[in-house]
């Protein structure tokens, strides 16, 4: 069993770390790789993986094999130098790494898995479970929940996803019976030819989501949404939750058509948590521009 580290130790290590270390010249990248592989002190080996963090591209190899290191904090200082420039061949060591006994190696491997994803050509999304909970019917709660936020997600062009809402209960008599979405931006249209293969084979993940009435009063209803991003293994990448209000249609009166406040509340939420899920998967650089109030993400 390995013993955690306290989060703190991983500090401790960077105070200590020599100013040039922190930022090593490319000819030194031989040395820092030496002292990251043989070094007989976890100190050091950690410090050797965090000055390598600016060129975890060209030392990947040997930050991958840190995240078996037997100290933790090495292991945790190795994830965190693969979190700005890892390459995509690193992503299944980095989502081992999650299930690492050590809570900080976990959050760094997390960390450099989410921006891994962001710098990603293609990132694949496997619908497992999207489930809607509210007084609407259910089979419309489940297509409003599902539109609302797989079309954020296809928002970005990096993103594709491998489920389809079946809108056939919708279509005209004389319409084929399957009708699918194939641009959310338009909504529901007759099936096409099937798109060409895309160039790069995507990475794949998990998306799960739920949403249900945390609150009801004679004024509306609130509504929570979650969303969970796993690895194709089951290891959480990332989680997060929104909550809307939705107002209370008063009988006789107002819009027909205008949708009861379930339903409004689980569009707003919906929206709101796959900002969120987009916003951790932003290329870094943008995330970075958005922290600075100076960019703007995939949204």
């Amino acid at each position: 069993m390995r013993k955690t580290a306290m989060p703190l130790l991983l500090a401790v290590v960077l105070a200590g770390m020599p100013r040039t270390a922190t930022s090593a010249p490319d000819g030194s990248l031989d040395s820092l790789i030496a002292m990251l592989a043989s070094d007989s002190s976890p100190r050091v080996r950690a410090q050797a993986a965090l000055a390598l963090k600016p060129h975890a591209a060209a030392a990947t190899a040997i930050l991958v094999d840190a995240l078996h290191d037997p100290s933790a904090v090495v292991r945790a200082a190795a994830a965190r130098a693969l979190t700005d420039a890892a390459p995509e061949t690193a992503y299944q060591a980095i989502v081992r790494a999650i299930d690492d006994d050590d809570p900080l190696v976990q959050r760094w491997a997390r960390t450099a898995a989410c921006r891994l994803l962001g710098r990603a050509e293609k990132v694949r999304f496997d619908v497992r479970q999207m489930i809607a909970v509210v007084s609407a019917p259910a089979d419309w709660a489940g297509k409003v929940f599902q539109e609302e936020v797989l079309t954020h997600l296809l928002s970005a062009s990096r993103f594709d996803v491998t489920k389809e809402i079946d809108f056939s209960d919708e279509a005209p008599m004389e319409a084929p019976a399957e009708i699918v979405v194939r641009d959310w931006k338009k909504g529901p249209v007759f099936p096409q030819e099937a798109p060409p293969a895309p160039a790069v084979d995507p990475i794949a993940v998990a998306l799960r989501g739920t949403a249900g009435v945390i609150d009801r009063n004679a004024d509306g209803v609130r509504v929570r949404v979650r969303l969970a991003l796993e690895s194709m293994s089951g290891s959480t990448l990332w989680s997060g939750d929104a909550t809307a209000w939705g107002k209370r249609l008063e009988a006789g009166t107002g819009d027909p058509d205008e949708e009861p406040g379930d339903l409004q509340a689980l569009r707003t939420a919906a929206r709101t948590a796959a900002r969120l899920l987009l916003g951790a998967l932003a290329p870094r650089a943008q995330a970075m521009g958005r922290e600075n109030g100076t960019g703007g993400g995939p949204m």
